[in-house]
């Protein structure tokens, strides 16, 4: 999980949020039928930005989100539970379909999930390999909601891992020794729009130092 800063609203929430909202509460009052109201903030114009400040990765758990495929809108607060927020843009993330149909609507006031807009997630959550470990009680919450350990999510991490690896033993060492903007190792791995952009940064931290003995040339 990254910290991921919003991009400007778009321009069809600004002319429509407003009324939008009070449409949702007063459908909500008398039939419950919320079809229409779903359907608007998945609008393209809403799901091109929210894929753009992710890098079209899932906001827990970094994985790509498929185009055209599980374009799912996560409501930080639930919309559920907070319809005043339904439409709201900083409550608005980009969400992969196995991290929304774990988290649902759950949310705990006194024990909240980490908010990758407002929380610094590596405050929160750190990567042993391809491990995700809690180091508050925001990301102990983080692990539980969204499963940041499921089973074929650490087996992507580790495969993803392993890619690194092996990329890292096979170019020159003075490719492998720079990790700015431009290098092999940060385009391909550690710049934020990559999946899994956080697992791998650390895992390369740990790494390199090892991976520049073992190079020669």
């Amino acid at each position: 999980m990254i910290k991921i800063a919003k991009r400007p609203k778009p321009r069809i929430l600004i002319q429509n949020a407003a009324r939008w909202t009070r449409v949702l509460q007063e459908t909500r009052a008398v039939s419950g039928d919320e079809s229409a109201a779903r359907a608007r903030y998945r609008d393209d114009s809403i799901l091109r930005e929210l894929k753009l400040e992710t890098g079209g990765k899932c906001c827990y758990c970094e994985c790509e989100v498929t185009p055209g495929l599980y374009n799912i809108v996560e409501h930080i607060l639930p919309w559920s539970e907070f319809a005043q927020l339904a439409y709201f843009w900083s409550n608005l993330l980009l969400i992969c379909e196995r991290c929304n149909s774990f988290k649902g609507a759950k949310y705990d006031r006194d024990d909240p999930n980490i908010n990758p807009i407002r929380d610094e997630p590596s405050h929160h959550l750190l990567y042993a390999g391809p491990v995700a470990l809690a180091k508050s009680q925001k990301g102990r919450r983080a692990l539980i909601d969204t499963r940041l350990n499921r089973p074929d999510l650490y087996e992507s991490r580790r495969k993803h891992l392993r890619r690194i690896e092996r990329m890292a033993r096979s170019v020159r060492r003075d490719l492998l020794a720079d990790l700015q903007v431009g290098s092999p190792l940060h385009d391909s791995y550690i710049a934020a729009e990559n999946p899994y952009s956080r697992c791998a940064a650390v895992f390369i931290d740990l790494n390199h130092s090892v991976w520049m003995k073992d190079t020669s040339g």
